[in-house]
């Protein structure tokens, strides 16, 4: 198992996607990769603990914290909180030559898809009132496999840019869907257009 697949396994345990029983079959199976990645002391603990005696909560804590503390390159640790991809401000990796090709990028390599909401599929105006319509696509929820952040992306067809909104895990675990959308059309400045124009 490459590091990356291993690491997003663990992100996994640790936001509660996999069990205890998972997480120690992960451990066993994989024990030399994951020496690969941590120190051997903390595989050995692992590798010694009673996992159905283990206090679940803290074990995800801790293995949250190790994983966290691995440096490992990442594309998305490079998108700024909100922003369109436009804008020119985003410190492309190696090999990306623009801002657009950077989320096309992220999707293929690091990013792993987890939700859709179709609501965002409609046109939109600007809140300022110039009268521009754009329409967009569906909304997709993303987490990044290495890091384990996560993202709302949206493709705007009529300015073929994204619109990129990060979260935190807690915020996409407890925020209902108008929540997100509210916090969408706060950051990007838009609004639906009227119900007899949205699709």
């Amino acid at each position: 198992m490459s590091s990356t697949e291993l690491i997003s396994r663990l992100w996994d345990f640790v936001h509660g996607r996999t069990s205890i029983r998972q997480f120690e079959e992960l451990v066993y199976e994989e024990h030399e990769s994951l020496s690969s990645i941590v120190a051997d002391e903390k595989v050995t603990r692992l590798m010694e603990l009673d996992f159905a005696k283990a206090n679940v909560a803290r074990l995800r804590f801790d293995v949250g914290k190790a994983i966290a503390a691995i440096e490992m390159p990442c594309a998305c640790l490079r998108f700024p909180s909100s922003t369109t991809t436009d804008r020119g401000d985003i410190a492309l990796p190696p090999l990306v030559d623009s801002a657009f090709a950077l989320v096309e990028h992220c999707v293929e390599t690091s990013l792993a898809l987890i939700a859709k909401d179709p609501w965002y599929a409609r046109r939109w105006r600007v809140s300022s009132g110039n009268g521009v319509a754009n329409y967009l696509q569906e909304g997709c929820f993303y987490c990044c496999r290495v890091c384990s952040r996560s993202f709302l992306i949206v493709l705007d067809e009529t300015d073929v840019d994204y619109l990129v909104l990060q979260l935190s895990a807690r915020e996409l675990a407890e925020s209902t869907p108008q929540q997100l959308r509210e916090r969408f059309a706060a950051d990007f400045g838009r609004l639906p257009m009227p119900p007899a124009d949205a699709n």
